[in-house]
């Protein structure tokens, strides 16, 4: 899929969505971070205008997005009172943040290329 973007469109901003805990460096015990940093730095240096590995932990869904992951609907339910206490957290984002956040990517570059909770929704916050 990189290479297929790349060869259409070199100048675009490329977001990739990997997750917390992701392994830049390739060498840690967990097989699936290994995996998603090899992913990553393929994508951050395959030549794009700019691109971003955004790296989201706990992320609560916003206007209708649900899980295909019945438990975690299940605790989303559960939870919904202490949402507005829980986006408080800067370990967590929202749906709507992460959407904004690779929006705002094309409007305002940023230095980290690897963009976790904290960094999604500052991200998001930004406004043209």
């Amino acid at each position: 899929m990189v290479d297929l973007v790349y060869s259409l469109n070199p100048n675009a901003v490329f977001n990739y969505v990997s997750g917390e805990g992701t392994d830049s460096f390739e060498k840690g015990s967990t097989m699936w971070a290994r995996v998603k940093g090899k992913a990553e730095n393929y994508m951050l240096n395959k030549g794009f205008k700019d691109s971003y590995a955004f790296r989201p932990g706990a992320i609560i869904p916003e206007k209708g997005v649900k899980s295909k992951t019945q438990l975690y609907n299940v605790f989303y339910v559960l939870s919904k009172p202490f949402h507005f206490l829980i986006k408080k957290m800067k370990s967590v984002t929202t749906s709507s943040n992460l959407g904004l956040a690779m929006i705002n990517s094309i409007d305002f570059p940023q230095e980290n290329k690897h963009l976790e909770n904290p960094e999604i929704t500052e991200l998001a916050e930004k406004r043209v």
